[in-house]
């Protein structure tokens, strides 16, 4: 899947849609943009520009906004995408809760929630709740014109199914994308989490430059990998390309539902974490046997003064950083963002990451990969839902706003 068309137009006719697309994408990135500027920046034609602008403003999707004072000649009128009437919806499904957000095409978020699951429910009742909550949604708000979901993985592209979603069985089971597109009044497009959020990171750091390569580290409820490279997902045969969290780090590790063993995943998502906390605590004296509910947050502040918070702590992000680097390794990415809950623990990741770094990757590669820590709270798999969501709806733009 291509993320970044080409900023050069195509004169053909046969380019017409392609020629559309990229200068929907120019005036969304530029607001106020006018058409001789568009043509300069395109290489297209005056007389191109000026039939699909015809066609766009015609469609109401576009609009002429101001008098744009030029150095040179006569005033030319700046150009906008009408992003209060079209509008997207982003939905991040994880194994314990859900949540969905509506945005403008500009991607300014409207509004979000975050809905937890029942744990009895299987997977198809899972997938039955958020179908009635996004019919209901659609209703309510009708500038919605497509649904972006990030799902946890491997996610098989080809199919449109989870091939696994540990501590959740029976998504295996389920085509998600025929189910969505079965129940939903909107077309959908689903995206691997770590990938969407690497689009969204992308737009939000590399300020849309071709030349790149971004990674995105996923350390939440799942591990996992997205990659873009010189403006396009790196997805493999199936689409399950840099599923990092089912890679072996430990060779007599525990084993993974996947079938592997001492998987990183296994090592340092959120559940395992929590996990090997509980499990340390019920041999080994410890705060954590007096708290009514073991946090991660406890366990971080608890990391001076208890040992298994410490124990805990320094496994989760030994295994964290070897990920890191094998990341680096794989994909050679020019910017690495780590995001995701695990992030609650970022004094403790950023020194270690840095100098692992330092210590086990070559140095004319490890100088040319920046790293950045987003905050937990800094929800990019959401507004990587949105992302695809969007940039699906310019894809098809002709067809979607003429049926609207």
């Amino acid at each position: 899947m291509t993320v970044i068309s080409s900023k050069r137009g195509e004169n053909s006719r046969n380019q017409y849609n392609t020629n559309r697309v990229l200068i929907l994408k120019m005036i969304l990135n530029h607001p106020d943009i006018t058409r001789r500027e568009l043509s300069q920046q395109t290489g297209l034609t005056q007389a191109a520009i000026t039939k699909i602008m015809k066609d766009l403003i015609d469609q109401q999707v576009v609009f002429e906004s101001k008098v744009v004072k030029g150095s040179v000649g006569a005033p030319s009128i700046g150009l906008r995408v009408d992003v209060e009437n079209y509008q997207v919806i982003g939905v991040k499904l994880s194994r314990y809760d859900y949540s969905i957000g509506w945005y403008r095409l500009d991607h300014q978020l409207m509004d979000q929630r975050t809905y937890p699951f029942d744990s009895n429910l299987s997977a198809h009742e899972r997938l039955e709740e958020i179908s009635l909550r996004l019919n209901r949604l659609i209703d309510e708000i009708p500038q919605i014109i497509y649904i972006g979901f990030a799902v946890p993985g491997p996610y098989n592209l080809q199919e449109g199914k989870i091939e696994l979603m540990t501590e959740v069985g029976g998504f295996e089971k389920v085509f998600l994308r025929d189910y969505f597109e079965n129940t939903l009044s909107k077309p959908v497009v689903i995206s691997h989490d770590a990938n969407a959020a690497a689009l969204a990171c992308k737009e939000n750091y590399l300020n849309q430059a071709e030349n790149e390569t971004l990674a995105f580290y996923y350390l939440d409820q799942g591990v996992g990998c997205g990659v873009i490279d010189r403006g396009s997902f790196v997805l493999g045969n199936l689409g399950t390309a840099a599923e990092i969290g089912h890679t072996t780090i430990n060779f007599t590790g525990p084993p993974c539902p996947c079938g592997n063993v001492g998987c990183l995943e296994t090592y340092c998502s959120t559940v395992s974490f929590l996990k090997r906390a509980k499990e340390k605590a019920k041999t080994t004296p410890t705060v954590l046997k007096d708290l009514p509910q073991v946090s991660m947050s406890a366990i971080f502040d608890h990391y001076e003064t208890d040992d298994v918070c410490r124990e805990v702590v320094d496994e989760t992000v030994e295994a964290l950083c070897v990920g890191a680097t094998v990341i680096i390794s794989a994909y050679n990415p020019s910017l690495l963002v780590l995001g995701g809950e695990m992030l609650k623990g970022h004094k403790f990741i950023q020194p270690r990451l840095e100098a692992m770094i330092k210590e086990r990757i070559i140095p004319s590669i490890a100088n040319s990969t920046r790293v950045v820590y987003t905050q937990p709270q800094d929800d990019y798999v959401l507004k990587g839902a949105a992302s695809v969501a969007i940039e699906a709806s310019l894809n098809y733009s002709n067809e979607l706003f003429n049926r609207k």
